[in-house]
């Protein structure tokens, strides 16, 4: 009995350490309400790429593969890894529906943006938001620690899009 108890308060004190590994859904938080729900068009031609690898929106389960939007004139990784798969035309509509900030061990964590798009069938399409793998990125501030030490909120910060009232947002799914 005296071993059991051991390995629980092993656990029970490794707990916090697990708990703090894990994605978090910050979508609803006050930070990110100034991209949430919002509507952002294209600046310019965007392609669509099919990165393999585990969607970052689903830890917990596996998946074969991601969609992110890039502008290939920036030379981002996924640029020359992802298949590319489609477009966001200049002036079509992207509308930001969550905001994650995902673990990376050692290296610390890193926002996951995902948006809809009109041409995605239903499927969400990820900004380049997350420091550890895209660069540049399009989202300030940096990461979830800095929005932490300096309490800003989250703002898209890329030529690439730009903001535009949701009465007239077009990124709405087709099936």
């Amino acid at each position: 009995m005296y071993v059991l108890d051991k390995k629980v308060h092993s656990l029970l004190l490794l707990m916090p350490l697990l708990i703090s590994c894990a994605a978090k859904d910050v979508t609803g938080d006050a930070f990110a309400a100034k991209i949430v729900g919002k509507c952002f068009q294209a600046t310019k031609d965007l392609v669509i790429y099919d990165v393999k690898g585990s969607d970052k929106d689903k830890v917990s389960s596996y998946s074969s593969s991601y969609l992110i939007v890039g502008d290939p004139s920036e030379n981002q990784r996924f640029t020359k890894t992802g298949q590319p798969v489609g477009f966001v035309k200049n002036r079509e509509m992207l509308l930001i529906t969550k905001v994650i900030d995902f673990p990376y061990g050692s290296a610390g964590n890193c926002w996951v943006v995902k948006a809809r798009h009109k041409n995605t069938k239903g499927k969400l399409l990820e900004i380049p938001s997350c420091w550890v793998w895209d660069q540049p990125i399009w989202i300030e501030p940096l990461s979830p620690i800095e929005q932490k030490n300096t309490d800003e909120e989250l703002l898209i910060k890329a030529e690439q899009l730009k903001e535009v009232p949701r009465d007239n947002c077009s990124a709405t799914a087709s099936k």
